[in-house]
């Protein structure tokens, strides 16, 4: 337990967070309305202060879609162990029905147009449990709330 205190007070200068969970998407506009189920995947790293958030989405109509921001952590608070990071989404060849674009637009609370234009993003990721082991680990994502469960590597 001593070990998990230090390294929560002494956070490290690499996090290598990868993280699974099922997606619910339905296809916008579409009626009837119909929900597709795809597997989302997240690898979330920070090493010197560089942050890289890289999204992979699969599902049966769309394949695999994929997109990366790097950016730079502005700061810490160590009490809540949030991170605030400035990221730049990549250029990305999006769909033309994309599942992943519209998540990525309710994850960091921005409008289409400022994904589109590849503007850069302020985002705050909490971690918020840490396992004993250090090996599972839990982000909250504000101000969108949304929650991703993820391997501590």
């Amino acid at each position: 337990m001593a070990y998990v205190l230090h390294r929560v007070n002494n956070p490290p200068n690499v996090w290598h967070f990868d993280c699974r969970a099922d997606g619910y998407f339905n296809h916008l506009g579409e009626l009837p309305l119909t929900v597709e189920k795809s597997n989302a995947e997240l690898t979330f790293s920070i090493e010197n202060n560089q942050a890289k958030l890289t999204y992979r989405l699969q599902s049966l109509t769309n394949g695999i879609e994929i997109a990366q921001l790097f950016g730079e952590v502005e700061r810490l608070d160590m009490g809540s162990l949030t991170y605030h990071l400035v990221l730049t989404l990549q250029p990305t060849d999006w769909q033309y029905n994309s599942l992943l674009r519209p998540y990525l637009e309710n994850e960091f609370s921005i409008a289409t147009e400022e994904l589109l234009a590849e503007a850069g993003v302020s985002q705050q990721i909490q971690i918020s449990y840490l396992d004993k082991t250090l090996t599972k680990a839990r982000l909250d994502f504000l101000p969108s709330n949304n929650v991703w469960a993820c391997q501590l590597n």
